[in-house]
């Protein structure tokens, strides 16, 4: 009888394990989408920071030529 009983304490225990396991192989997955989905984020505002960054300093660079041209 206790045989019995190590037998479905070792099932239930290992039910829940595996029960655990799955929950956390959903959370890494859901963790790995949301990191991925910051890391696309923060590429793309970066992008957008350069791009600002390049056009400002081609206006600037612009308006120095056009100085230079004027004599000033």
């Amino acid at each position: 009888m206790d045989s019995s009983r190590e037998v479905l304490n070792a099932v239930v225990m290992n039910n829940k394990i595996k029960g655990s396991t799955r929950k956390e192989v959903v959370s890494r997955r859901q963790l790995g989408r949301e990191e991925e989905d910051v890391d696309n984020l923060a590429e793309a505002f970066l992008k957008n920071f350069h791009n600002s960054l390049n056009m400002e300093r081609e206006e600037l660079l612009k308006r120095l030529h056009e100085r230079k041209a004027r004599g000033v």
